[in-house]
């Protein structure tokens, strides 16, 4: 082969190299794998205002690690008819797996057996505000459900809404409403069912890993 000709294919080899490698290493730069969504903290999960006693809330732990709500000094609050002081305060007891939930039911219901705490306090209408802090009763607010200090009158949103009704917290929600003074609306994160319907009560699917 000539001189020539030899120059040709070693030009042509190294452009094709040259090519193939920065394709390369463009393809492996443009690859972008997001972050997997991560919760850090307990958010409500689910909120049934059924008939009679048939009340109960469900909690959800996103986290990677299991949450001790008595170590912790978890408390559930609920405010009535627009009062800026808790009705009640219920201090939380137990052991919410990572990626698993816990269920708050009042104590005359007749699912209560299958809860996680009963307690006659855990008790509100659609009017009524609910509330889950850390610290005890004057502390952090987690997440929570209404306006402190507004009466709806019979309650919030239209579809969904807080009265007569099971809420299920959408899968897209990670973090809790810790603004317990701004406008309230269930519909923003909340998907309806039906009165009394308790078909998902313990179960919750989320995005965090």
């Amino acid at each position: 082969m000539s001189n020539v000709n030899s120059r040709f294919c070693l030009a042509v080899a190294c452009v094709t190299f040259a090519l193939l490698a920065s394709t390369s290493c463009r393809s492996s730069r443009d690859v972008v794998n997001p972050p997997a969504v991560q919760c850090d903290q307990l958010i409500i999960s689910e909120y049934i205002e059924g008939s009679g006693n048939n009340k109960g809330i469900e909690l959800f732990n996103g986290t990677a690690n299991a949450i001790d709500l008595a170590a912790r000094n978890f408390v559930y609050q609920d405010y009535h008819n627009g009062s800026t002081v808790a009705t009640h305060v219920v201090a939380l007891a137990g052991i919410v797996a990572a990626g698993g939930t816990f269920k708050l039911c009042h104590s005359n219901w007749a699912l209560a057996a299958a809860c996680d705490q009963q307690d006659l306090l855990i008790d509100f209408n659609g009017n009524d505000v609910v509330v889950l802090r850390e610290g005890g009763g004057a502390g952090v607010v987690v997440d929570s459900i209404g306006r402190i200090g507004e009466d709806p009158g019979l309650q919030w949103g239209t579809n969904p809404n807080t009265l007569d009704s099971t809420l299920r917290r959408n899968p897209a929600v990670t973090d809790g409403d810790t603004d317990t003074a701004d406008p309230y609306d269930p519909a923003a994160e909340w998907s309806g069912a039906a009165q009394n319907d308790v078909s998902d009560f313990g179960a919750h699917v989320n995005t965090c890993p």
